[in-house]
């Protein structure tokens, strides 16, 4: 069991199950791993994946693609911008300036 506090009152408790792993890698594949979960998560709120309304499995690779493009060009547009942090305030400022590149399907 690994322990990690913010410095406040928010700590979080973390579980492994090899004991000859040191509590810096823990951090380091929960860090890869939250990174991921993150990542799922934007892209089904943001921009709708897994909300195709087709049983046909090529429909559903390309429209995945699609979903995966999209969210490529929001961090390059990101990084490009020299801004840090999360895709979603960028995502928002897009839709509210209209400036928004729509992809048709």
């Amino acid at each position: 069991m690994l322990f990690v506090s913010d410095g406040h009152k928010e700590r979080q408790m973390l579980l492994c199950t090899d004991l000859e792993i040191k509590a810096i890698q823990i951090l380091c594949y929960y860090a890869r791993r939250w990174s991921i979960e993150v990542f799922f998560e934007n892209t089904k709120q943001m921009l709708y994946m897994a909300r195709e309304q087709s049983n046909d499995l090529a429909a559903l690779m390309a429209c995945h693609t699609l979903v995966m493009i999209r969210f490529m060009l929001l961090v390059y547009i990101l990084g490009k911008s020299r801004l840090t942090g999360a895709v979603e305030p960028l995502f928002q400022q897009l839709i509210d300036d209209k400036s928004l590149l729509i992809v048709a399907q």
